[in-house]
């Protein structure tokens, strides 16, 4: 079964609550007056923020459509400790954000169906990263190693304590019992929303003191993720420090209800977000500046360790679908479309300098084929990079529609890999696409293949030089 807090963590904030275009007094449309309430946010590179955060999960994973349908128990907590400084963008909106985290503690611990338990925590050598906002999510960089699928759906917290701040109105509020929304892209930000079909919020002032201020926000929201149906309500408050101008305290609690997707299990849960941030008392050694624009596609590549020796990078639409000690399995989203897949698995292992003989191969190919009707294609033999030996045989099919169904049949493209190194070492990956999808699947199998590399086992001990 495949890891599962990470890209839980990554569903719930996928789930969404847009604010909604209601009638009320939006904050920068009212002039101020000598009772004018300023709730506004210092964003001071100068000082460190240390913010302590916790997310509980409970309730309902169901299994993946083709299967026999199930319910299973779900419980997941995670906790996040980190430093935070964060600097200003010359970009608007969503990704108008820039910030530099050095996190202390970066773990969750997840309970499927009280016998199946998976933990995840953040490598040491992955503590520090460059944030950066974007449309419907946060994205996170290391500036020194590449992350993993997992350590990326780690990472997004529902409710990030960078995005929050934009949930409060950007002017004075007239008065205390004054409400407002906030721009379009906020809450989709905050919890990852892809698409909206229906979407309702209001935020207002619960109380005001001389040093702090609270405030209340509740919304629901029916849409998309991931090409899954989702209804979602989301309800909280937060805290604003007066003095120090800054979001002291957080909590809010997510009903989803999600449809399993092509890439993830249905879910009917509860999440419970809490939050708390300071002024970092200590002096803090985090660097004092960050490259202003976002990381380039390349920089974001992720990496995927196989459990033989093989590992490749491979760029954030494709997502580990199922993981066996013989198989991995990709599928590759755009837009939220499934639109290709990928399966990688060993193949026999032969002396050193020697390969499997193309014709023998061919035949492999024909038989896994042959009760789908596939017709191979004109075989191709070249040398890939980092010295692989690769043994590429294409192969169409029709698909055939139940009898009575509405779909049509469709040509489906088959490009089976057979990467040999030489150590003698064999992998295979099969790529398989539909002919309507051809344009968005485009080269992604080919810069998959360009960064297929043999792993370098690293000795357990050190030895001596």
């Amino acid at each position: 079964m495949q890891q599962v807090h990470g890209p839980i963590i990554r569903l719930v904030i996928f789930v969404g609550v847009c604010f909604a275009s209601c009638p009320l007094t939006h904050a920068d449309e009212t002039a101020e007056t000598k009772d004018a309430l300023d709730l506004s946010v210092r964003e001071d590179p100068a000082r460190v923020l240390d913010v302590s955060y916790r997310v509980t999960i409970d309730g309902k994973l169901s299994t993946l459509p083709g299967g026999a349908a199930s319910e299973l128990d779900l419980s997941s907590e995670g906790h996040f400790a980190f430093l935070q400084r964060q600097f200003e963008s010359p970009h608007p909106g969503a990704s108008g954000f820039r910030a530099l985290r050095r996190f202390r503690d970066a773990r969750s611990d997840t309970v499927v169906n009280k016998d199946f338990r998976t933990q995840v925590q953040l490598p040491r050598a992955h503590r520090q990263m460059h944030v950066y906002g974007a449309e419907g999510a946060m994205i996170h960089l290391s500036p020194t190693v590449r992350l993993t699928r997992k350590h990326v759906d780690l990472l997004q917290l529902p409710c990030d304590p960078i995005a929050v701040n934009a949930l409060l109105p950007s002017r004075a509020l007239s008065d205390t019992s004054e409400k407002w929304n906030a721009d379009a892209w906020v809450v989709p930000l905050l919890i990852g929303l892809e698409g909206v079909v229906s979407q309702e919020v209001t935020c207002a002032v619960s109380s005001v003191e001389s040093d702090q201020v609270i405030v209340t926000f509740s919304g629901k929201a029916e849409g998309a993720v991931s090409g899954a149906a989702v209804k979602a309500t989301l309800k909280g408050d937060l805290t604003l420090d007066r003095k120090d101008a800054l979001v002291r305290r957080f909590s809010a609690t997510m009903i989803q209800e999600r449809t399993p997707g092509v890439v993830s299990p249905g879910l009917n849960v509860s999440v419970k977000v809490d939050w708390t941030q300071e002024v970092s008392a200590a002096g803090s050694d985090l660097p004092d500046m960050m490259p202003m624009e976002p990381p380039s596609e390349s920089r974001l590549l992720l990496t995927l360790v196989t459990p033989w020796d093989v590992s490749l990078l491979h760029d954030r639409d494709w997502h580990l679908f199922h993981e066996t000690s013989d198989q991995l399995m990709l599928r590759r989203l755009v837009n939220g479309a499934l639109v290709g897949q990928c399966n990688i698995s060993p193949a026999r292992t032969l002396a050193k300098g020697e390969f499997t003989p193309d014709a023998d191969y061919r035949n492999e190919v024909s038989a896994t084929h042959q009760s789908r009707g596939g017709k191979l294609g004109e075989s191709q033999v070249s040398r890939g990079e980092n010295g692989w030996r690769i043994h590429h045989v294409p192969v169409t099919s029709r698909t055939k529609p139940p009898e009575g169904s509405e779909l049509k049949p469709e040509t489906v493209n088959w490009d089976h890999y057979l990467c040999t190194s030489d150590s003698g070492q064999q992998f295979q990956l099969i790529f398989t696409h539909t002919e309507s999808d051809s344009d968005a699947f485009a080269s992604a199998a080919d810069e998959l293949m360009e960064t297929l590399v043999i792993r370098q086992s690293q000795p357990k001990l050190r030895l001596p030089r």
